[in-house]
């Protein structure tokens, strides 16, 4: 008699059980990231209520508008000195030739009228013949980050690049060339 060898029982792999350490550090885990995120969001919402980081990102703006008209002033200047092989005597040369309008030449943070302000907003010092290209040209000392702090300074350099100076510290033009105001 033949015996009835059917299918070989299923086999089962054995369940193994999760400890109750192993639940009690997951729930942990979650609270700490939980709270983590929590602190987070409280920390955001309270520094976007802060008046001082909105006007440090307010002046960051206007910083960076006076950054962009330096670049314009840096190109028109270039552009000057090609065509007269010099660099002018004031930035107001500049008009309407190489700039489209004296506006350019104010720095947004001065708040004088357009006119009064275009006149000295910034501090033109003429390169001398021959200086080297990291030669301070234009200047802006007007930008106060925070308060009761000496202003930020950006440099507008021969080279046509517009550095910024940590504030209190003014870079002083090279002494073969005249400071001038305009």
């Amino acid at each position: 008699m033949e015996e009835d060898r059917g299918s070989p029982p299923e086999l089962v792999p054995p369940t193994r059980q999760k400890s109750g350490c192993f639940r009690v550090g997951a729930i942990t885990c979650a609270i700490l990231a939980l709270g983590f995120v929590l602190l987070v969001v409280v920390g955001i919402v309270m520094l976007a209520r802060n008046p001082n980081t909105k006007n440090l990102v307010s002046n960051a703006q206007v910083m960076a508008t006076c950054q962009q008209r330096l670049t314009m002033i840096g190109q028109a200047l270039k552009r000057y000195e090609i065509r007269h092989d010099l660099y002018p005597d004031h930035l107001t040369d500049l008009c309407p030739d190489f700039l489209p309008n004296k506006t350019i030449l104010k720095c947004p943070s001065d708040t004088r009228d357009a006119q009064a302000a275009a006149a000295d907003s910034y501090t033109y010092v003429k390169p001398a013949p021959g200086a080297p290209d990291d030669t301070p040209v234009v200047m802006c000392n007007r930008h106060v980050l925070i308060p009761r702090m000496p202003p930020a300074t950006l440099v507008l350099r021969k080279d046509g690049k517009v550095v910024a100076s940590p504030p209190g510290v003014m870079r002083t033009p090279p002494a073969t060339s005249p400071m001038r105001r305009n």
